[in-house]
């Protein structure tokens, strides 16, 4: 780090004040088999010394960590004083490009301190270029290097996990705190708490009083976080976008004559993707019935007079402004239909246009008030949504960087669940006692409850929601009638939501 004042540490820490600093880090409950700590700038393993102190007191055994440091001499200096202990010491720069070294229970530090007004413009570029905490241009005269400190460290922190840091005063020199401008710059982390607590330096060099800092993840403070009207939101997203016929049918298809060359009438069809199309007299205009697609494969010589024509029947027929709904009862049922009546035929729609923009938009519409309706209704049972997970398979590992992914979108999320995909709503539904109270099993749905996150996981990647044109396939192809039976399925639950004001 290059600029006319390097950072420098706050000096050694005492062995009272390093101990202080530890008990606050275990203030919450002691260190699990399973956690980790991170020494960030370990130098010469005051604390390190102090968390073995600890564990020895409390008869715990010492966490798995992980120490990192820029001088290659305290480098080796760690990795001899500490190498009985788990402890893996590695030359790093903490405010570097770190690689994937995983989230931290627990992070203690004497983090280097430097006022950013001291520093060069090149260096502060820098650091603005990777921290939001930093500023390149005019900071103020209390800003300090240790912020970078903090952001990096609240970023690798895992969810309820706590960060202490030993750092100079936060009392600028005008006499005014500056844990809110902190809180400010760090909201998007969920501060539970910073608590300073100054403790004189021994060290004439030192110019500020050293301040122990605790920073804790948890529910975001509402002083400093922004507010979002949540209820606002849901109710724009839940307003419905409902469809017809008319929003997805080939509209006036092309027809073909009773005389017309068979080979000709096949080539037509498949260049437009027709499954079939009307036939009309050539004088008269009077529609003859229908050809497929599906008749004509194979055939190589005659009219369509010759046999190809089918009659038009009248179930197959549907209104121009029948719903959605109406339409894909009868596509559950035939591989197309005829919009219109014998004499006015308006268009013509198959199961494969079941995959066009405006279902996806439908459905989009639907899968949003799903999600709302389910995060409510365990809002309102106050289902133990992580106990529900674990119940389901879901490991604690995965749990926690659910937690993380919530406290990076704080801004925009009113708790956890607002950030959990369908797939985890479903599984917490299940796993509770929510299930029978909104009869969410296969018994009642007819489906099971995955299917409808399979469906929803179609709709948001625009895959396919109809495979085969068949009523008939493999295993993994949805059909007309699969594709039906998930979407009543989706319907009842809806029902069953909005009936209980979830929605």
């Amino acid at each position: 780090m290059s600029g006319p004042k390097a950072p420098s540490s706050v000096g050694r820490l005492p062995t009272a004040v390093a101990d202080e600093m530890v008990r606050r880090l275990f203030d919450d409950g002691d260190p699990e088999s399973d956690d980790r700590i991170l020494f960030p700038g370990v130098g010469h393993g005051e604390l390190v010394e102090a968390v073995a102190r600890y564990c020895e007191r409390h008869e715990l055994d010492f966490p798995e960590s992980i120490a990192l440091e820029t001088n290659e001499e305290l480098v080796e200096e760690a990795r001899e004083k500490f190498d009985e202990l788990p402890l893996e010491v590695r030359r790093l720069d903490f405010l570097g490009s770190l690689p994937d070294l995983g989230e931290f229970e627990f992070i203690v530090s004497d983090p280097p301190v430097a006022r950013l007004h001291e520093l060069s413009q090149e260096v502060r570029e820098d650091l603005a270029m990777r921290f939001d905490t930093i500023s390149a241009d005019g900071p103020g005269r209390d800003e300090d290097y240790y912020l970078a400190f903090f952001e990096q460290g609240l970023g690798i922190l895992a969810a309820e996990g706590r960060l202490v840091f030993a750092t100079p005063d936060f009392t600028s020199k005008q006499g005014h705190s500056a844990i809110p401008e902190l809180k400010r710059r760090l909201t998007t982390f969920h501060i539970e708490d910073i608590d300073e607590s100054p403790v004189e330096s021994p060290y004439d060099q030192a110019e500020l009083d050293i301040v122990i800092t605790t920073v804790a993840h948890a529910e975001p403070d509402s002083k400093y976080a922004s507010e979002v009207d949540f209820e606002g939101v849901q109710e724009a997203l839940t307003v419905t976008y409902d469809i017809g016929v008319a929003d997805i049918m080939t509209q006036d298809p092309v027809a073909f004559y009773s005389d017309d060359d068979v080979h000709s009438v096949y080539l037509t069809l498949v260049r437009n993707d027709y499954d079939a199309a009307p036939v009309r007299d050539r004088d008269t205009g009077e529609c003859l019935g229908l050809v497929s697609k599906a008749e004509l494969t194979g055939a190589d010589t005659g009219t369509l007079a010759d046999g190809y024509i089918t009659d038009l029947d009248e179930s197959r027929l549907i209104s121009a402004t029948a719903s959605f709904d109406e339409l894909l009862t009868q596509l559950r049922e035939k591989r197309f239909c005829v919009v219109g009546t014998a004499d006015d035929i308006r268009g013509i729609v198959t199961r494969f246009d079941l995959n066009s923009m405006e279902v996806y938009f439908h459905l989009y519409a639907k899968f949003a008030q799903f999600e709302i309706g389910l995060r409510n209704a365990i809002r309102d049972y106050e289902i133990d949504w992580d106990d529900a997970l674990l119940e389901a398979g879901i490991s604690w590992t995965d749990i926690k960087r659910r937690r993380k992914e919530y406290r990076e979108k704080s801004e925009v999320a009113q708790d956890v669940l607002d950030t959990l995909l369908l797939s985890d709503l479903i599984k917490i539904v299940e796993n509770s006692r929510l299930q029978a109270e909104i009869e969410f099993d296969r018994s009642s749905l007819g489906v099971r409850p995955s299917a409808i996150n399979k469906l929803r996981g179609s709709v948001a990647h625009y895959q396919p929601l109809i495979h085969t044109m068949d009523s008939l396939s493999l295993p993994k192809q949805r059909t007309a009638e699969n594709f039906g039976e998930v979407y009543d399925a989706l319907n009842e639950s809806l029902q069953a939501l909005e009936s209980r004001n979830y929605i």
